[in-house]
């Protein structure tokens, strides 16, 4: 699979939280506190009930934004995503995080992949937590603090652990420069860690690929190659 949007996750034009609820304790409002905590330096708009008091423009609906973000996160129920990803990719957005978990439904992630594909979107989730790039001030997640900037990125599919690198790096004042959170996706973590060395690469820059039977990671640099993964 080709670079093509990705890096839409870590140098987004604007980004957008589609919810079905801003309050306290939802997803919704997880991605908007996550969000105005850090001030990214990209326009942002919510998609939903308007919250009181919103940091950002709210609209009630995606059909009345004129202009479409170009990263969204969707906080609303997975089933329900298909359609919606269909509509956003015709309309130029690039990138969609699903925070919703779709419960291993073959026939609901199915519905989800077709939809990205056919779309031309580029996907995480469903059941991610998003995407952080501490240099450029972008918690476009669910987790309510942004790490130091630093030179590790962290690729991981599990939320739980993710969430557990970032306070464990916070707690000892480590720098990490993304933190990924694939959830279901499907797309190579190797593409993901190509293409933010690509994007934030900085001298000393490691990738650690973390799953639930390696704890620990692997720390690697990727390496130049005579053929790079297609753009």
């Amino acid at each position: 699979m080709p670079l093509r949007h990705l890096e839409t996750f870590f140098e987004p034009r604007s980004v957008g939280v589609i919810a079905e609820s801003f309050t306290p304790g939802t997803h919704g409002a997880l991605a908007l506190h996550a969000l105005a905590s850090t001030q990214p330096h990209v326009p942002v708009v919510l998609v939903g009930p308007p919250p009181p008091q919103a940091p950002f423009p709210a609209i009630p609906s995606l059909a009345d934004i004129e202009d479409v973000p170009d990263l969204v996160l969707i906080t609303i129920s997975a089933c329900q995503t298909p359609p919606i990803l269909m509509a956003l990719g015709e309309r130029g957005a690039r990138g969609v995080i699903l925070t919703q978990h779709d419960n291993h439904d073959p026939e609901l992630r199915e519905a989800l992949r077709s939809a990205a594909r056919n779309s031309g979107l580029r996907l995480l989730g469903p059941g991610s937590l998003g995407v952080q790039v501490p240099r450029a001030s972008l918690n476009a997640s669910l987790l309510q603090s942004l790490p130091d900037p630093g030179g590790l990125a962290v690729v991981t599919h599990s939320a739980s652990m993710l969430a557990a690198v970032v306070d464990w790096a916070q707690s000892r004042r480590i720098g990490l420069s993304t933190t990924v959170s694939i959830g279901g996706a499907w797309m190579s973590v190797y593409r993901i860690c190509w293409t933010i060395w690509l994007r934030i690469g900085a001298p000393g820059l490691s990738c650690s690929t973390l799953t639930a039977s390696n704890a620990h990671g692997s720390l690697s640099r990727p390496r130049a190659a005579p053929l790079a993964p297609s753009l």
